[in-house]
């Protein structure tokens, strides 16, 4: 019976290693070494190439492949910062039509009561698209004006 034992605890600050860069060096040399062999027997097969050109047929691209992920896996483990997400924004002008203001009003109405309208529903009470009702929903959950706040479009009652 072997008994499992931890492994003390790397100090602080200290580099973690794991097992990975081996195992992705082992997968990058052999799929490198399989695709410059085929390259440099492809080459030779044809029987008009001398075996210095074959072989830098064979290697030169995979050498150039192996080369260029490198530089890609080092400018993308440089920063280590997820890239910034996209904020949603509000559209760019709110509607200031009767029935955009009565939309919205009906929207603010069902938040109020707790069920908001979904965009669909919002749109199907005012005979519209879709996106019509997720714009007016959007003017008033992201106006910088405020109007889902104060239950009024652009300060009149």
């Amino acid at each position: 019976m072997s008994k499992k034992t931890a492994l003390p605890a790397p100090p602080p600050g200290a580099p973690q290693v794991t097992g990975r860069p081996v195992a992705e060096w082992m997968l990058l040399l052999s799929m490198g070494g399989i695709s410059a062999w085929f390259n440099i027997r492809n080459s030779l097969r044809t029987g008009d190439m001398p075996i210095d050109l074959a072989l830098l047929a064979g290697v030169a691209p995979v050498l150039a492949a192996m080369l260029s992920s490198h530089i890609v896996a080092k400018a993308a483990s440089d920063g280590d910062q997820p890239l910034p997400r996209r904020r949603r924004t509000a559209p760019r002008g709110i509607d200031r039509s009767a029935e955009a203001e009565a939309a919205r009003k009906l929207y603010r109405k069902s938040k109020a009561q707790g069920a908001p309208l979904s965009d669909r529903k919002l749109a199907a009470e005012f005979g519209r698209s879709r996106t019509w009702g997720t714009n007016r929903i959007s003017e008033v959950e992201e106006s910088p004006l405020g109007i889902a706040a104060t239950g009024t479009d652009h300060g009149r009652a």
